[in-house]
């Protein structure tokens, strides 16, 4: 993805996918990851003279995962320019977010990773760029764990859209083969409690 003509490959395959009915692309392991880990940093690229040209791929891996995902919104742009593209990315750079989304890669349902990054859920039209002027929702969750209960609640939402009036179901993975769920409304505080040793509630 570092090379014109490579990009422009593979958005003439994407191309074929969206005119054949393919709506959204998820994008995984573009960091490039190769088997376990990334690609070794003595790999040359040939890369265009703009992202500057020939290099290791030290110089390239940052900007790999963007190119991929731009190139992915490029092809996607070329089946139908009236429709705004719908792609996820794992890897990325400045300026990804102009095409895709970026999901949270290989993240572990633990408490060191969940107090992280908070939780965001983006909502709007969809296919057109009415987001633009605010016709959107994006509200951002917590969990916090506070003795035996898992609270969940909304820190913050952005845009115009009204939240919609629906039913929460927050379900909490314990152990292997093992849940907690509890059902709320969305947008009032959700909590979950864990049970007392011995299986008293």
């Amino acid at each position: 993805f570092t090379k014109s003509e490579a990009r422009s490959w593979w958005a003439s395959h994407v191309k074929d996918f969206v005119t054949n009915g393919v709506d959204g692309i998820w994008i995984d392991l573009n960091e490039p990851r190769v088997s376990e880990t990334t690609m070794p940093d003595s790999i040359i690229h040939r890369g265009d003279p703009e992202y500057g040209g020939k290099q290791d791929h030290s110089h390239y891996h940052n900007v790999y995962g963007m190119l991929m995902a731009r190139s992915t919104y490029e092809g996607m742009k070329l089946a139908n320019d009236k429709k705004r593209p719908f792609i996820l990315t794992r890897a990325g750079f400045v300026g990804s977010q102009r095409y895709a989304a970026t999901w949270t890669g290989a993240n572990r349902s633990n408490w060191e990773h969940l107090r992280k990054a908070e939780g965001f859920l983006y909502e709007d039209a969809g296919d057109g760029y009415e987001y633009l002027n605010g016709e959107y929702l994006l509200t951002t969750y917590v969990a916090k764990l506070q003795s035996s209960v898992v609270t969940i609640e909304v820190s913050k939402t952005e845009g115009s859209w009204e939240r919609p009036k629906r039913r929460l179901n927050v379900i909490l993975l314990i152990c292997t083969g093992s849940v907690l769920d509890a059902w709320g409304i969305d947008g009032e505080i959700v909590q979950i409690k864990f049970p007392t040793l011995g299986g008293a509630a």
